[in-house]
């Protein structure tokens, strides 16, 4: 089996500078809908894993001193590493970062919208959408209740809204048209498509953000 080569991934990990600061940028601009134009067929690993592997440390370290700074006076004041957050942190973001795309390409696929958009585009416009949580985080060492709450969900709507646009785009592109899936009103079977796909994106990255809220903060 090719996939289990090295050289079947090289492809993926070969990206400049460049192309990773522009695909970042379009991250922190959700109203713009072209990150696959910037992929343009050629969507990489590199970025989304070590966007992962940088949102696991900093997430740690942000828990870490969370705790820190929250203490109530109780306890000597003394930050220590967790070695068992870092465990938690990288089996979530990793397990999130792997599954997420694997369910979104299951349900593309049994809806039959997905066209020709693979498991590699998915996890790579997944990839990238977690960075918006990485700024988020460091918001939530500040000690003050219900800020923590604030910048996860300033991340997730952020996060969010860049997934949907750009995958509803893409889609549409591959012939899955608003007009196309809504063509039987009468049945209402359009309707039940584009929720099904909506709610399942959204859910599960709600479902990830809650999750990164309640073991780390």
């Amino acid at each position: 089996c090719s996939c289990i080569s090295i050289d079947y991934y090289k492809p993926y990990f070969d990206v400049d500078t460049i192309h990773v600061t522009e695909r970042l940028k379009r991250v922190f601009m959700p109203w713009k809908d072209d990150f696959f134009q910037q992929v343009d067929a050629h969507p990489d690993l590199y970025s989304p894993f070590w966007i992962c592997t940088t949102l696991i440390l900093f997430t740690s370290v942000s828990s870490g001193l969370a705790r820190y700074f929250s203490s109530d006076g109780t306890k000597e004041l003394t930050y220590k590493s967790d070695v068992a957050t870092l465990s938690v942190a990288t089996t979530f973001v990793y397990g999130f970062a792997v599954a997420m795309p694997a369910a979104a390409y299951f349900v593309l696929s049994r809806l039959e919208i997905g066209g020709k958009l693979d498991v590699v585009e998915l996890i790579c416009v997944y990839g990238y959408s977690l960075a918006a949580f990485i700024p988020a985080i460091f918001g939530c060492i500040i000690p003050v209740n219900g800020l923590d709450w604030a910048f996860v969900m300033a991340g997730f709507g952020c996060s969010a809204m860049f997934l949907l646009r750009n995958l509803w785009v893409r889609l549409q592109a591959q012939g899955a048209s608003m007009d196309e899936i809504s063509a039987d009103t009468s049945t209402g079977e359009g309707r039940k498509k584009i929720a099904t796909l909506l709610v399942g994106l959204v859910g599960l990255h709600l479902a990830f953000t809650v999750g990164l809220k309640y073991l780390f903060f």
